[in-house]
Parts: C-alpha cells; sequence; structure tokens
C-alpha cells in the first residue's frame, strides 16, 4: 500500500520539508501536488488542521508549529537585526509589481522610513547605513530574499553594498511575496508571547491537531510534553493505531513508542532530509557513544532514565575517542579541544532530544532514543584500530 501511495507521499514530505514547492523547481513532485490535491487537503485539514495554498506554479502548505525551538531561526542570521530588515524588506517588497525593477539605493531609503515608523507614529529602529554592521545586516537580509527567491539580481554585486553605502545593486520583484505572510486573528503587536502567536488559529478543541503539529515538528515527543487530553488520546487503542495508519499510509514515516516518549522514524537514509544518524561527524560520533552507553545500562540495569555525572560522561568520551577516533576525520579527531568536542556532542544530543543537560547539577539525562541506534565499526576497520591502539601503547 505504501508503495502505491509514493506519489501522495512525495507530495506531503515536499509540502512539509519546504517552505514553497514551484513547479519550475521539481515538476515531477508538483505534478503529484496537483493529481492528489483532495487527499491532501483532507490529511492535512483532519490531522493538523493546516491550509493548502495551491496554484498552477506554486504550493505552499501554511504551517504552524505547536513549539517554537531554536533551530526553526534561518541559520545564515546572527541577530534580531538580520529579521527586522528581512520584515522591513517583505513589507516593501508586498507594494512593488511582478517584476517591478528597483535600485538597491531606493530600497535602503524605503527600509529606512519604515523603520522610522512615520505611517504609525512609532520608531521601530533608527538606521544608519554609514555604521558597517547595519549594512552587513540588511545584506544577510536581501541574500535571504535572493535565495528564497523573492527578488532576483540583475546587476551588480552586494559586496560593494557591504563595503560602502554607496554601493549599487540593481533587483527585480517576483511574484512569491504574496506566500510569505499569514493571516492572524488580531494585529501581531497585540500577542503577548510567541506560543500565543503560534496558538492563534488552532483549534483547542482538537486533539488530534496539536498531537500532529507536536509530532511532526519534534524529533522526539515525550509524553510530559503532551497534555493530559493528548495522552488519554494516544493511550485509546483505537486512536493510537489509526494515528499510526494514517502516518504510515500518507507518509515515508512510521510511528514508534518507547519508554517515556514517541517519534516518527525512516527505515533508509534520505539525503533531501536532516536525520539522525546521517553522514555528519558528530552524528556518527553519538552513535558511537550509545553502542557504549548500551553496555553501561545491560551492567547497571538502572531503573528509569541513565543520569551520568558529569566527570563520568567526560570518562565516557574518552573511552569512545580511544576506541573509534582513528576512524574520524583529522580536524575533529586532532585539531578539537576535549572541551569544544564535549560541547560539539552535547549540543547535538539535546538539540535531537538523545539527552539532557542540567546546568545546575552538570548532570546529563540519557533518553531512550539516544540508543535507538548505535554505531560499531565493521570488522576490518575494528583490527585496524586495535593494531594501531596497541602500536600506539
Amino acid at each position: 500500500m505504501r508503495e502505491e501511495n509514493k506519489g501522495l507521499q512525495l507530495g506531503i514530505e515536499a509540502l512539509l520539508e519546504n517552505f514553497l514547492v514551484q513547479r519550475k523547481d521539481n515538476p515531477e513532485v508538483f505534478r503529484e501536488i496537483l493529481s492528489s490535491e483532495k487527499m491532501i487537503r483532507k490529511y492535512m485539514v483532519t490531522n493538523f488542521g493546516y491550509q493548502l495554498k495551491l496554484d498552477s506554479e506554486t504550493a505552499k502548505l501554511e504551517k504552524i508549529p505547536f513549539f517554537s525551538r531554536d533551530w526553526m531561526g534561518i541559520q545564515s542570521f546572527k541577530n534580531e537585526l538580520d529579521y527586522v530588515f528581512l520584515m522591513a524588506l517583505f513589507s516593501i517588497l508586498e507594494t512593488k509589481s511582478f517584476e517591478d525593477g528597483f535600485l538597491l539605493s531606493s530600497i535602503i531609503e524605503d527600509v529606512k522610513i519604515f523603520l522610522l515608523g512615520k505611517d504609525e507614529g512609532n520608531l521601530i529602529y533608527e538606521v544608519d547605513w554609514k555604521v558597517k554592521h547595519q549594512r552587513e545586516s540588511f545584506s544577510r537580509a536581501l541574500l535571504r530574499a535572493q535565495e528564497t527567491g523573492l527578488i532576483k539580481l540583475l546587476d551588480g554585486e552586494l559586496s560593494s553594498f557591504e563595503k560602502s553605502e554607496e554601493g549599487e545593486v540593481l533587483y527585480q520583484s517576483t511574484s512569491l511575496i504574496r506566500y510569505q505572510f499569514r493571516n492572524f486573528s488580531k494585529k501581531i503587536d497585540s500577542f503577548e508571547t510567541t506560543e500565543e502567536m503560534l496558538l492563534d488559529g488552532l483549534d483547542k478543541e482538537n486533539v488530534r491537531h496539536s498531537l500532529f503539529r507536536k509530532l511532526y515538528f519534534e524529533s522526539v515527543l515525550f509524553f510530559d510534553e503532551l497534555s493530559e487530553e493528548e495522552m488519554q488520546y494516544l493511550n485509546d487503542k483505537y486512536n493510537y493505531e489509526d494515528v499510526k495508519q494514517q502516518i504510515e499510509l500518507y507518509t515515508f514515516f512510521r510511528l514508534e513508542r518507547m519508554y517515556n516518549c514517541i517519534c516518527l522514524v525512516q527505515d533508509v537514509r534520505r539525503l533531501n532530509l536532516q536525520q539522525h544518524p546521517s553522514r555528519k561527524h558528530e552524528s556518527y560520533i553519538v552513535s558511537q557513544i550509545a553502542y557504549r552507553i548500551v553496555g553501561l545500562l545491560r551492567e547497571e540495569k538502572p531503573f528509569g532514565l541513565l543520569v551520568l555525572e558529569n566527570s563520568r560522561f567526560e570518562d565516557l568520551l574518552k573511552d569512545v575517542i580511544q576506541h573509534f577516533s582513528l576512524g574520524w576525520s583529522s580536524s575533529m579527531r586532532d585539531k578539537t579541544p576535549f572541551s569544544k568536542f564535549k560541547q560539539i556532542i552535547l549540543d547535538y544530543m539535546t538539540s535531537w532530544k538523545l539527552a539532557s543537560y542540567d546546568d545546575a547539577t552538570m548532570k546529563i539525562t540519557i533518553y531512550p532514543s539516544m540508543i535507538r541506534t548505535v554505531g560499531e565499526y565493521d570488522a576490518d576497520l575494528r583490527d585496524y584500530i586495535d593494531t594501531e591502539n596497541i602500536r600506539g601503547k
């Protein structure tokens, strides 16, 4: 049945993984979205409460997460000012017609006026383009707009503006700006918290909507992150099987339940997705750490979750370095100080919700998801590493 639904699954995956899906970028997947439109709309409305915007060239799924997470930010941005400039740029581009040409000198003046808040009478930010870090910040916003297809570079180089406010570049607007904004039930400045904004439009009486939004946006969903109603819903055998069936029918995921959590898993590595485990150095090192942790669990058989003192975790890392590092990249093996190595691994483990770190006690709690996948070298590489370790002694 999953093979029969592959086109539908590809369409849903593309909509969930991308801000927009355009015919010109991926005609085959776009064709699948068009042919499966009714089924996709039904799946998204029933399970998420999401709406699909679709025309002959572009598809957009209005995705609103339940939680806000650090990874949801724009990775190339460095500070809040980058976002301020991007939002100002969006507002100005919205007033332009399709394929309007405009000069950088014109847009920076429009942005300056917009952020002065003359229309509303409220100062948002006072821009001075003579200040280098402001020009660099606005350049990052422009690059983001260019990378996402909101504007096209026709002539000139943006680097000239980073060097001097006199730098000139010619751009052209596109039709994609109309997909950037979503409608809220009230003015955006009347929301008091990010959480309140994310919940706007969510049917709070529909447990399934909040559950699916949490499940799809979290690498692991812990039971203490579920409401009492959501937990009751999942504990009902019929509901659980229905959720499981819907996920497997419409996506490439499977629903898996562990000691204190549930998560979506795939049986194959997908290069177009961010997955754990992956080919990243941190990922396979963490899988090797997991292999050692399995040994600890077999020896100690803790009641509940495994909690490691900071010193014991460091000993574990040193053991992994000794037994596995000859198979790592030279940059990770030889050029990374232990303190930095430890932080890289902790950041990876906590971001994927494989473990948590308590700043106060400096203890590391290992979650079941950590040992869901473990890593070990094949026999030939293990023999080589063992031989080299013996020589090193």
